[in-house]
């Protein structure tokens, strides 16, 4: 399994990726140009220039000196840092994620409510059986603020779910509870996710976002059931979507974007008829503004997706026990502004050890959600517990167990 340091590396290389698609795409369109057009793509590539030493000094021509980030961790002599250590340490402590400038009043927001949190979780201990009951129960609750909702959230994940080797406790507690909590055929769903792995990848992956665009109209993500299930599909596009890169990533992306388009109930009859190069000409001209605004509403929903899957990756199955993180809650405007900025200083700044040598916090959290995880959707329905462990053994998360 890969490390967190490892993928944040794999994250910075994407990143450094998309800035190279964006400066082939500036110098693509270079011969032929005016000279004022020059003049702007000069500035353009300057700036982007500019970007990439933000992202990594390595990557522009211009030597920079960047003064390394602080790690929120001690030298080797010293105890690792348990939830005490980080819930303590100061602002500039907290390790900050390369990325393009966000508002520092946000970010500001988003580090004093970190802190809150993990002082507030301070010693806890995992999630019991009873406590996740309860949250699955009140998880319609309005009674709370956004801010409070987020905040309950994160402690739910920092704290974890069970300890391992609870499976068969938590399937005979909830089998009472959860027996016939499905809203939907489950064995159906399962089959057809099925069906969709077997596709090659472009087909999967416009299988899955149609899929995914009609189960929302029919299914109640609020119910845990259809929360899983849905969200498998959610976390198995996401992690499609982030192999779509490369020089020709634009080009693809925006071939999948066509194509959705064109197959729509809504846009779908503007396209009768028409070749392939008509279509692309009509998408391009003449349903140029519709086009435009359908984009940014799909963008918003696949972003929202990779920050569902940045979750997983960092918390492992614990993501998929709680309604919360529903991807829809995962978009920009659905959450306090800060929120984004909030997510990804939580997954930079978890505590990797407990204050006793060898003890992986991470690893013990991430064993405990899967076999709390196990015994609830035992208690569900078979083959929803064969979907998920079918899920999990495909894309493990990143976390390094100790032997």
């Amino acid at each position: 399994m890969a490390s967190p340091s490892s993928l944040r590396r794999q994250r910075q290389t994407n990143t450094l990726e998309m800035f190279e698609d964006l400066e082939h795409e500036i110098n693509a369109v270079w011969a032929g140009s005016s000279p004022d057009s020059k003049a702007f793509q000069v500035s353009l590539l300057q700036r982007l220039d500019r970007l990439k030493e933000r992202v990594s000094p390595e990557a522009s021509t211009t030597a920079v000196s960047i003064p390394p980030a602080k790690k929120a961790r001690t030298e080797p002599s010293a105890p690792p840092p348990g939830p005490a250590t980080l819930a303590n340490a100061g602002s500039a402590d907290l390790v900050q994620k390369p990325r393009l400038p966000r508002g520092r009043a946000q970010e500001k927001k988003a580090e004093a409510r970190l802190h809150k949190l993990l002082h507030l979780c301070e010693n806890q201990p995992p999630l019991t059986k009873e406590e996740f009951l309860e949250n699955i129960q009140h998880s319609d609750d309005d009674d709370l603020k956004r801010a409070e909702k987020e905040d309950a959230a994160i402690r739910r994940l920092i704290r974890g779910y069970g300890r391992p080797g609870c499976t068969t406790a938590w399937r005979d507690f909830f089998a009472p509870h959860f027996a016939e909590s499905a809203t939907i055929n489950i064995a159906e769903k399962v089959e057809s996710i099925t069906k969709r792995n077997d596709l090659a990848f472009a087909a999967r992956m416009k299988a899955t976002h149609e899929a995914l665009h009609n189960d929302k109209k029919l299914i109640n993500t609020t119910r845990l059931a259809d929360y899983m299930l849905y969200h498998v599909s959610v976390a198995s596009f996401g992690i499609d979507w982030r192999q779509i890169k490369g020089k020709d990533s634009i080009n693809k992306k925006q071939a999948f974007y066509h194509s959705i388009f064109q197959s729509t109930d809504q846009f779908s009859p503007l396209f009768a008829g028409m070749t392939r190069e008509q279509c692309q000409h009509a998408i391009k001209n003449t349903y140029k503004s519709t086009y435009k605004a359908w984009r940014s509403g799909q963008e918003q929903l696949v972003t929202a997706r990779g920050r569902f899957v940045d979750l997983y990756l960092a918390f492992g199955p614990a993501i998929f026990m709680d309604p919360f993180w529903k991807v829809e809650s995962l978009a920009d405007d659905a959450r306090t502004k800060e929120f984004p900025a909030l997510l990804e200083l939580l997954i930079n700044n978890m505590p990797d050890d407990y204050d006793t040598p060898g003890v992986s916090v991470a690893a013990a959290r991430w064993r405990g959600s899967c076999d709390s995880l196990g015994g609830v959707a035992r208690a569900m329905d078979r083959d929803l517990f064969y979907c998920l462990k079918e899920f999990f053994n495909t894309h493990p998360d990143e976390v390094e167990d100790v032997e």
